[in-house]
């Protein structure tokens, strides 16, 4: 909206007598909008935030906020979790489906093969390859890498587990 230099006096004035942008742009037949657009783009204060005013215009002065707080210490939530490796523990080994991948590019895939990706590279091409064995219905992986998939575990043991580890990174 282009806006007249008289119209723009005009909103100074009213913003300078305290009214609000719905009652400016009543007056003037333009909609609130754009009325806090024209105040913002020329620098025009709306409404003095320390001040309120009663319906006849006379400031109402506004108490000023408790101060907070600054001898406070923040207490830790709890003990810190640490988590130590045993002495002499097996060292972690991943677990593996039991099926041998047939290593099929990802340009090669059709529909109905597993998308388990491989560890690693395909040595000759460079490309990154699939496990490829036929698909179960309804999944993305074949029967053996499904269950890799949904982890150890039932439903109701592995949210408690998900539900500890994020407890214990909180509380870290």
């Amino acid at each position: 909206m282009a806006w007249h230099p008289d119209q723009v006096e005009l909103v100074r004035s009213l913003a300078a007598e305290h009214l609000s942008a719905a009652e400016m742009g009543r007056r003037l037949g333009v909609t609130r909008n754009a009325i806090i657009g024209l105040c913002h783009r020329r620098g025009i204060a709306l409404n003095d935030r320390k001040l309120r005013y009663t319906k006849t215009g006379k400031p109402i002065e506004r108490k000023p906020p408790p101060p907070k707080p600054t001898t406070s210490v923040k207490a830790p939530i709890g003990p810190k979790v640490v988590i130590v490796p045993k002495i002499g523990a097996a060292p972690f080994t991943p677990r593996a489906a039991d099926v041998v991948s047939q290593r099929i590019p990802l340009i090669e895939l059709n529909p109905f093969h597993c998308r388990w990706p491989d560890d690693e590279r395909d040595v000759k091409t460079g490309q990154h390859t699939f496990c490829g064995h036929i698909k179960r219905p309804g999944s993305s992986y074949c029967p053996a890498h499904t269950q890799l998939s949904i982890g150890v575990g039932t439903k109701s043991e592995r949210r408690a587990l998900r539900d500890a580890a994020r407890t214990a990174r909180r509380v870290a």
